[in-house]
């Protein structure tokens, strides 16, 4: 048996090497996950009308908001790693040798396990939703925006900040779609009283600062337009034209209400919609699962130090995915009543729970066997 002053060594013996391949597997995991929201991010910035300043910090809080999933898929593969080495070096052998079973190493592992869960806990409810909020404003600025990102043939658009009124019957689309042409341009200033007609002109979006310009060629400038007199407008040629359409600064956004994922933990409690009930049941099902999946994870993490093989690590990957892949679809499940969405809660989880259940009384009767 393990005495006091050894039991306090081999309790942080393992939380420190659990601890340490946990950092390794979210630093990683978190990396990827970065990288792939740089590419989403940029490529569907044209599509979106996103400018260069809000680019970075979408895809910070994009993969930020994927943190409790991280968390709890990286301490479940850290657990599995971590004493799939010490079979190996037949540390744990020696430790079962001398009383501790699984059971035990989950208690030695649990003060990790409750401190994950309470910070995965914490994301879901409070900090995650706030960060989905965020996200749903930039994206809606974006759409709220005039509909200069492409510009409409045939179609006269009206920029409602700049009282500018915008036609050209031929445009003509390069590079997949993202950069206009445009011909015969027709422009009404209706703050300035101008109208602008030019034979070409061309977008020229600063995408740091939020503006939009309409390059223009060769055209004239009609001015002091006055149609009950019979002065003759003031007209201007130019053979190169700039003129702003846009500005970020003095956008006003009428934001509209929060997406059930957006929503604070008290607006959810106090909702009757099916949807916030499910996403309530999700934040909940999240931190469960790392608590699950941490025990499941010390029992599957057990190897044969001489087998060369060792499946271990693979198996529980595709088993918290899958798992995960659950929680999502019963999340997006068309339901229509609170008591459905607790039943799939309950299987769901249930099932997880039996299978830990198996799990003990299996290694149990093995044990009396042996």
């Amino acid at each position: 048996m393990i005495g006091f002053s050894n039991r306090k060594i081999v309790v942080r013996y393992l939380s420190n090497i659990v601890l340490k391949f946990f950092l390794v597997f979210l630093f990683i995991l978190f990396l990827i996950i970065f990288g792939n929201q740089i590419f989403l991010v940029i490529n569907q910035s044209l599509k979106q009308g996103l400018f260069a300043s809000e680019m970075f910090p979408l895809i910070l809080m994009k993969a930020l908001r994927d943190t409790p999933f991280l968390i709890s898929l990286s301490f479940s593969l850290s657990i599995i790693y971590a004493l799939n080495k010490l079979y190996k070096s037949s540390e744990m052998f020696i430790l079962i040798n001398a009383g501790l079973s699984e059971m035990k190493l989950v208690k030695i592992l649990s003060p990790l396990i409750f401190l994950l869960f309470l910070v995965v806990l914490i994301l879901t409810i409070s900090i995650v939703p706030s960060i989905n909020y965020k996200i749903d404003l930039i994206k809606q600025e974006a759409k709220l925006r005039p509909d200069y990102i492409f510009f409409q043939e045939g179609v006269f658009q009206n920029f409602s900040e700049t009282n500018i009124t915008f036609f050209s019957p031929n445009i003509i689309f390069s590079d997949g779609e993202s950069s206009q042409t445009l011909q015969n341009i027709f422009l009404h200033d209706q703050d300035n009283n101008k109208i602008i007609l030019a034979e070409s002109g061309t977008k020229d979006i600063d995408r740091i600062e939020g503006r939009v310009f309409l390059n223009l060629f060769d055209g004239n400038i009609y001015e002091n337009l006055d149609l009950e007199s019979n002065k003759s407008p003031l007209i201007t040629n130019f053979k190169k034209f700039k003129l702003k359409i846009f500005d970020q600064k003095n956008l006003k956004s009428e934001h509209t209400s929060p997406q059930s994922e957006s929503k604070t933990i008290l607006n959810i409690l106090y909702s009757k919609e099916n949807k916030d009930n499910q996403e309530l049941l999700y934040r909940i099902s999240i931190p469960l699962s790392l608590m699950l999946m941490s025990v499941i994870s010390v029992f599957i993490s057990r190897t044969n130090p001489r087998s060369k093989r060792n499946y271990s690590l693979g198996f529980g990957l595709l088993m918290y995915i899958g798992y995960y892949n659950m929680i999502i679809y019963f999340k997006q499940a068309e339901t229509f009543a609170t008591v459905d969405n607790l039943l799939n809660f309950i299987a769901l989880h249930g099932l997880f729970i039996c299978f830990i259940l198996f799990l003990m009384f299996a290694r149990t009767n093995l044990i009396k066997k042996i």
